[in-house]
């Protein structure tokens, strides 16, 4: 085989595992999104079936549906598509965002009583200070559109309403 054409068969080796890996993060991006939307539909219900007459139920069904939402989906994208730090600071991107919304909307709410969003906070304090502020006042003020953007939204719709 020529040098042109060993050129040419490496191209179309590399382009086709490519279309492959990025086939596979597509799959792995939609049972995501359909973990998301199962996690949704179940807090919709939850909110349905009424209170069970326990202190802090809203807050604590919020926390369910974060921990659901945030932290089991949000585990489905590490593998081939995300490294499992870059899943960590999606989920912070998402908690971050999430987390003003739950203080001062949602009845009862204790960021300590919430596991997912207490790690959050633990591993946010392990940063510095200033640039935690810098951080959650770049993603106020962003209009960037990210994975993490629309997670957000989708989370702080469904506890908002």
């Amino acid at each position: 085989m020529s040098q042109p054409s060993l050129q040419l068969l490496s191209i179309l080796l590399l382009a086709d595992s490519i279309r492959m890996q990025s086939h596979a993060c597509d799959q792995t991006l939609g049972n995501f999104i359909t973990c998301t939307g199962l996690a949704y539909k179940n807090y919709q219900s939850v909110l349905e079936a009424g209170e069970d007459r326990r202190p802090d139920w809203l807050a604590r069904k919020s926390c369910n549906y974060m921990t659901d939402a945030a932290e089991e989906c949000g585990n489905k994208l590490a593998g081939q598509c995300y490294e499992e730090e870059e899943v960590m600071d999606m989920k912070d991107d998402q908690l971050k965002g999430i987390l003003s919304q739950l203080e001062t909307s949602v009845e009862g709410w204790d960021s300590d009583k919430c596991l997912a969003v207490k790690a959050h906070i633990d591993r946010m304090r392990g940063e510095d200070d200033d640039e935690w502020r810098m951080e959650m006042a770049q993603m106020s003020s962003a209009g960037s559109f990210t994975i993490s953007t629309m997670i957000v939204a989708v989370v702080l719709l469904s506890i908002v309403v």
